[in-house]
């Protein structure tokens, strides 16, 4: 066993980079970002995934959350209103 902490925003990154066209990588990079409380990139990644598959519930219910905790709550709301 390893004694490096794990880090799951790497796991992703790298998922991610080898799977650019994954909507699924995509939106759990911005999880993991959003996990790790930055929701800025979290919205840029969250975006990204929204490019590949712009009606991604995940993707735009992970944008929502982000741009709610990064208190652009206005912003959120109608990204709120696609996921319902």
């Amino acid at each position: 066993m390893s004694d490096a902490p794990f880090n799951v925003v790497e796991k992703y990154q790298a998922a991610a980079e080898a799977h650019p066209d994954s909507v699924d990588a995509k939106c759990n990079l911005g999880w993991g970002y959003y996990g790790e409380r930055q929701y800025e990139t979290a919205i840029t990644t969250f975006r990204e995934a929204l490019k590949l598959d712009a009606g991604s519930v995940d993707a735009n219910y992970g944008l929502g959350l982000s741009l709610k905790e990064a208190g652009l709550g206005e912003q959120a709301v109608p990204v709120f209103a696609r996921v319902m």
